[in-house]
């Protein structure tokens, strides 16, 4: 049975990623073990554990949403594995 939920917001064309550097690495991508930010609207969910799975595309697991109280949100829940790409991420921070 497939899940309905909504797809991940975007970016603004004209609107650059935020990467939050907490460690010595200058390099301003997205890798593996990073923690990012994506958007569901007005609320921002927290993924943890990426993984690159091909050309700008990751995948990752839930770990909490910002304004929003409970572990579920518009059909998402805290340790759903998901798939985004990277124009759906909002901040980066760098592990």
């Amino acid at each position: 049975m497939p899940l309905n939920r909504p797809d991940f917001d975007e970016r603004p064309a004209a609107l650059a990623a935020i990467f939050v550097n907490t460690g010595r690495r200058l390099k301003m991508e997205i890798v593996d073990g990073d923690i990012v930010t994506l958007k569901l609207k007005d609320v921002s969910v927290i993924v943890q554990q990426i993984a690159s799975t091909g050309a700008d595309r990751y995948s990752g697991t839930i770990v909490g949403f910002e304004k929003w109280l409970g572990p579920t949100c518009k059909g998402y829940a805290v340790g759903d594995k998901i798939d985004f790409t990277e124009r759906q991420v909002f901040v980066c921070t760098m592990g």
